[in-house]
């Protein structure tokens, strides 16, 4: 195995050791592997029934029952898990997808205009115009105290530089980019410059599902997937909608991407 491949797996580095031990038969038992990893027993034992829960290895069963876990053949088990993966990303973005038929109704019936933001309804509030979106994102990007999170197929988008500053200064940022942006130099540049300011940034080869901006897991902006149309509108979303369908489904995407490649 490869060491720093399993994170974006939701697996670690004790996951890892104790598959390959599992593989080499290296172990008969949870207290001589502990011994053989250099691990606490209850690491151990939270490590097998990680590998368990990802498929990575099946529960020993009679006569046996009390012993190791059996591996997993590698390649079938990183078969399951990405379909595993593929699957919950669907059923996020299918959230996701009824959210902004939800919110699409709200602001017609609103008939929110430009530069204008309607009354918040069922936690959800649509913001029109392009300076209105860019300035509230600034507004949510520099009123956060614990954490922010983008994903974005724009590498140029201004609030990245605002993100970035806020990591600069320290606070946890966490960056997913995809799209073509990535595919030439100049965003690769861009990628690999922000990366530099401190930001934690990782790239979707299959792109995202949608541009979010989300501040301390209680609010979150979604800006228009068509750009700067006439009439695009962002939508902003409150607390319980965002825990139910965005953080999970940022949290997917941001276990499935690698950090980005860096220009020659």
């Amino acid at each position: 195995m490869i060491q720093g491949e399993w994170p974006p797996l939701g697996l670690g580095e004790a996951e890892e050791r104790a598959y390959e031990a599992l593989l080499l038969e290296r172990a008969h038992g949870v207290e001589e592997l502990a011994r053989l990893l250099d691990l606490p027993q209850k690491q151990v034992h939270t490590a097998l029934d990680r590998l368990v829960e990802h498929g990575f290895a099946r529960p020993a069963g009679p006569p046996d029952g009390a012993g190791l876990p059996h591996p997993t053949a590698p390649e079938t088990a990183l078969h399951t898990l990405i379909h595993r993966r593929q699957a919950e990303l669907h059923r996020r973005s299918a959230e996701l997808a009824r959210l902004r038929l939800t919110a699409e109704r709200l602001a017609a019936a609103a008939g929110t205009g430009p530069g204008q933001a309607s009354g918040p309804v069922g936690g959800v509030e649509a913001v029109s115009g392009a300076r209105a979106i860019a300035e509230r994102a600034g507004e949510l990007v520099a009123g956060a105290e614990r954490e922010v999170l983008v994903m974005d197929d724009r590498p140029h988008v201004a609030w990245l530089d605002l993100a970035a500053a806020r990591a600069a200064e320290g606070l946890p940022v966490r960056v997913v980019l995809g799209g073509p942006g990535l595919g030439c130099p100049a965003g690769q540049r861009r990628a690999a410059a922000l990366a530099d300011r401190g930001l934690r940034l990782r790239a979707a080869a299959a792109g995202v599902p949608t541009r979010l901006v989300a501040v301390d897991g209680r609010v979150a902006l979604l800006p228009p997937a068509g750009g700067a149309a006439p009439g695009a509108y962002a939508l902003l979303v409150a607390e319980a909608r965002l825990r139910d369908a965005l953080l999970p489904l940022f949290e997917a995407v941001w276990s499935g991407a690698t950090p980005p490649d860096r220009p020659g």
